[in-house]
């Protein structure tokens, strides 16, 4: 059992950091879940261009197909040195956690993965092509990679969503969803249209609810309203999957956040954030039928 998270003194992500000293990048491995044992994994990740980095919440996965088998990916979200610049991306291993790297485009410092992304989750698709999916306002971003994980395709945007890190999954050839599908995205919006719609906070000001952790102009009154969706996808053209989705359904209507969904038999199983009065005041679980 593998954890990776990240250790800070005083700093954030949008705060420049040195690595070791005031951000750190650690793994946990433990046996039974009791006993960890602790690695700092900064100086194989964390190199000069980067202002700072995390591992995104959630899950990583282990490749499965013939031509990555036991491979391990765990989604990072990344910003370059001295700008608000970010990318979506995951970082590799191919021995069981002991060592870890991270994919680079030919000839550049930056990491491969989705430009201007944020938290994302990985899936492993039937044929053993990489999916992932990063929150972004007013539509998720994704990306296709055929050599598990090493360089990812052209990046493209749909399913709403108002910036809120989601549970990715696949059961049997499908894609499984959960994500944050709000009132105002529900009421001004198509799926299928395009969208323009900023959405307004309940003082009536419009503000984009995905503009920055640090941001004033953040609106979580926006996370709202988790639901599932099921995902087909078909040929991939241009590293693009077609993918056509179920209508959402209802996982839970009030005050959400992030969720995590994973495979378990022939259910569902679902983790989220939520609450009463903000999406945060606690973690629900439940299990529902594919």
């Amino acid at each position: 059992m593998l954890a990776l998270f990240v250790a800070s003194r005083g700093r954030n992500f949008w705060d420049e950091a040195e690595a070791g000293a005031e951000w750190r990048l650690l793994q946990g491995h433990s046996q039974d879940g009791v006993t960890w044992d602790f690695t700092d994994l900064t100086a194989q990740l964390w190199d000069e261009s980067t202002g700072s980095m995390f591992f995104a919440s959630g899950n990583g996965i282990e490749l499965r197909e013939a031509r990555s088998r036991g491979r391990l990916l765990q989604p990072i979200v990344w910003r370059a040195r001295g700008s608000t610049e970010t990318l979506a991306g995951v970082a590799i291993s191919d021995n069981g956690g002991q060592s870890w790297s991270r994919p680079r485009a030919a000839g550049f410092r930056r990491p491969v993965g989705i430009p201007g992304g944020d938290e994302s989750k990985v899936v492993e698709l039937p044929g053993g092509d990489v999916l992932l999916s990063s929150r972004a306002y007013p539509r998720r971003r994704w990306a296709i990679s055929c050599d598990g994980g090493q360089s990812f395709g052209s990046v493209w945007s749909e399913v709403a969503d108002p910036g809120c890190n989601a549970g990715l999954a696949v059961f049997d050839d499908e894609i499984i969803l959960t994500s944050l599908f709000p009132p105002a995205l529900v009421e001004d919006s198509a799926e299928s249209q395009p969208m323009g719609t900023v959405l307004c906070s309940q003082n009536g000001s419009r503000l984009d609810p995905s503009a920055g952790k640090s941001s004033s102009r953040q609106d979580w009154s926006a996370r709202s309203n988790l639901v599932l969706r099921r995902g087909k996808c078909s040929a991939v053209d241009s590293g693009k999957p077609r993918l056509t989705w179920s209508p959402p359904r209802v996982i839970d209507s009030g005050q959400a956040a992030y969720s995590v969904a994973i495979p378990l038999g022939n259910h569902i199983a679902i983790a989220w954030e939520r609450g009463q009065n903000s999406p945060y005041g606690s973690l629900a679980f439940t299990i529902v039928d594919y």
